[in-house]
């Protein structure tokens, strides 16, 4: 086993969202199996390209340390709290390449790694989403929008998608995404704000990034079990997604909750503009 280089820390932007193929009722397209797409596309795309170096190297934050692979200034595939000859192998079954350990991180990549983790905004490094399926970039260049500190449900993505009916989809998509932490799928939960399906460290892992970025937890937990599942706000009559950036700064007397947003229209709320809850 090398010896590991001191941990470093990554800016250059992402790729557009592409366009996503889905029947007229809203579903992903016709018959599709999501986890199938995504195992096939993966290899399709293994075998039509080649990259001629693929690197590695590890980052530390503080809920553990976090294993990048790149080509160049983009990041290609990640993961969580593994061991060194873990990550090269879970690499080279994904990606069909063996990354080589290095220390000399291209110096954008390693300011915005660093910075993301350092709780400086969305992560604007490169990535390379090009081996999953249509349907699964597409939700997680979604998710790479949500804020630090705020979380998604899988079925607001599938509706910002324009695919409503897609949330278990979604569910899919996050749970193998092949880049976690950096493409953050943390921030995606279920409709009722259970944690479930992260595939770099399980449940806990997750509950341990979102609290250390901003989201309490327990309360997240309570909402679940009371069913809450919108806040608002008395004085401007206006509901929001728990954690939204404006609603945090609702004071708790002037604060009341709805279970879905069909309730909060009926007592003559409206929808936040930012977090979009309906």
């Amino acid at each position: 086993m090398q010896a590991l280089p001191p941990a470093r820390g990554g800016g250059v932007g992402v790729d557009p969202g592409i366009e996503v193929d889905r029947s007229t009722d809203g579903r992903w397209g016709a018959g599709s199996d999501l986890k199938r797409d995504i195992r096939m596309t993966a290899r399709s795309k293994r075998a039509s390209q080649s990259y001629d170096c693929l690197n590695y190297t590890p980052f530390d934050s503080t809920y553990g340390r976090l294993w990048v692979a790149y080509s160049g200034r983009t990041v290609r595939f990640s993961d969580l709290d593994v061991k060194c000859e873990v990550f090269e192998e879970k690499c080279e079954d994904f990606l069909g390449q063996r990354p080589t350990l290095s220390d000399d991180v291209p110096a954008p990549l390693s300011r915005s790694v660093k910075d993301f983790l350092n709780g400086k905004g969305r992560f604007r490094g490169a990535v390379d989403l090009s081996t999953v399926s249509p349907l699964q970039e597409k939700a997680l260049r979604e998710v790479m929008a949500v804020r630090r500190g705020e979380i998604r449900s899988y079925s607001w993505i599938a509706r910002a998608m324009g695919a409503p009916l897609a949330a278990r989809a979604v569910g899919d998509a996050m749970a193998s995404n092949p880049i976690p932490v950096l493409v953050p799928c943390h921030r995606a939960v279920r409709t009722d704000y259970t944690l479930v399906n992260y595939g770099a460290g399980g449940v806990e892992k997750k509950r341990e990034i979102l609290a250390h970025e901003g989201i309490d937890v327990n309360q997240l937990a309570r909402n679940a079990r009371q069913g809450k599942r919108f806040n608002a706000c008395i004085s401007t009559r206006i509901f929001c997604l728990p954690f939204c950036y404006a609603g945090k700064r609702v004071k708790p007397e002037n604060e009341v909750t709805f279970p879905n947003p069909a309730a909060a229209v009926a007592a003559g709320y409206r929808a936040c503009k930012l977090c979009r809850p309906a």
